[in-house]
């Protein structure tokens, strides 16, 4: 069956020479994100934050593995230069990433936290990616679907597919994004070979 197969793939080149006929589905490129864009190769932001007299900066910010994540702003002081989604990173030049705990990031920032200081901010990214036509039907979403969950709490991002299943995106600080792009590729490749 196979031997058939690979005959029926034969023909002959320009130069009457045998070849093999390989049909487009088998040509397909390798899956990828997008390169990175200006945003996601851009270096990160010194700020001076501002603290009102009831103690109030304006943003509701998580502790994360990355910093502190801004991950709503009420505008009241209003924070130029900062959005939901970035992550400070630093705080009065101590480092608010990789500590054994996020209580310990937040116990930093709190102790840091006056009017004027200096924070260093990494903006938010997104990078997305076309999902192969032909495996769209082949997938199994909902168990890729968890994975993706599972994925997106181990480093902290937002790995995500179109209802249409057509296109996958990888959001979320830049140094977790620029972490998670090489696993999420090699993993998405896996599932669209």
């Amino acid at each position: 069956e196979r031997q058939e197969g690979l005959e029926a793939r034969k023909k002959k080149n320009s130069k009457n020479e045998e070849v093999f006929e390989v049909p487009a589905e088998e040509h397909q490129a390798p899956f990828s994100f997008a390169p990175p864009a200006e945003l996601e190769l851009s270096e990160a932001k010194t700020l001076r934050l501002k603290v009102d007299a009831a103690f109030s900066i304006g943003l509701d910010l998580v502790p994360s593995w990355f910093g502190m994540l801004v991950e709503d702003m009420d505008g009241s002081p209003e924070q130029p230069g900062i959005s939901v989604g970035d992550c400070l990173v630093s705080i009065d030049g101590v480092g608010l990433a990789e500590k054994e705990d996020t209580k310990e990031c937040e116990d930093i920032f709190s102790e840091r936290l006056r009017d004027g200081v200096e924070v260093l901010v990494e903006p938010h990214c997104e990078t997305t990616a076309a999902v192969p036509a032909h495996a769209i039907p082949k997938v199994d979403w909902p168990a890729l679907l968890l994975i993706f969950e599972q994925f997106s709490a181990d480093y902290e991002v937002v790995l995500s597919v179109t209802t249409d299943h057509k296109n996958m995106k990888l959001a979320g600080p830049r140094p977790a994004v620029a972490l998670a792009r090489g696993p999420a590729t090699e993993l998405l490749a896996g599932f669209f070979a």
